[in-house]
């Protein structure tokens, strides 16, 4: 499948959301190679759940316009490499290591389960989802995969 496509499917059917919130998208998908064996929908709930996780980080900033950049690079070591940048709040001290931990969640409402089924998804599809926080303002995850072997872009 075509990670690119995938990624523009879930903005258009985040789209609505991201208008209400006032939250501009931009594409920065650069990768030559993008298709991957993988299940699509698996993939789509991961960035499904990346891309609410992210709006949910800038609903409450009023200073700062609410922005989500998406990109994709081919690795030096092969693969591909998929990033959601946000303005949010960023990451709290401390919680970059339990991010991931089942039931952990930094929300009001939340479970604690999205990042921890996102992150079993990308090892079950030979990859690793990381996060950090990014300068001035806000998060990244990313996720680095295989790509399918003999296919290129069209």
């Amino acid at each position: 499948i075509d990670l690119h496509y995938l990624v523009r499917h879930i903005i258009t059917l985040s789209r609505s959301e991201l208008e209400r919130r006032n939250i501009s998208v931009s594409y920065a998908l650069a990768a030559a190679n993008s298709f991957i064996v993988a299940d699509s929908v698996q993939i789509q709930q991961v960035l499904l759940n990346l891309v609410m996780n992210a709006v949910e980080a800038m609903a409450e900033i009023k200073t700062r316009p609410g922005t989500l950049l998406l990109s994709t690079s081919n690795p030096e070591g092969g693969g591909i490499t998929f990033e959601i940048a946000d303005s949010g709040t960023g990451i709290a001290q401390g919680q970059t290591e339990r991010i991931f931990d089942s039931f952990y969640s930094t929300k009001a409402q939340g479970m604690g389960v999205g990042l921890t089924i996102s992150y079993s998804i990308i090892e079950r599809h030979r990859g690793k989802l990381t996060a950090r926080n990014r300068e001035p303002h806000g998060s990244v995850f990313a996720f680095t995969l295989p790509l399918a072997e003999g296919e290129t872009s069209l």
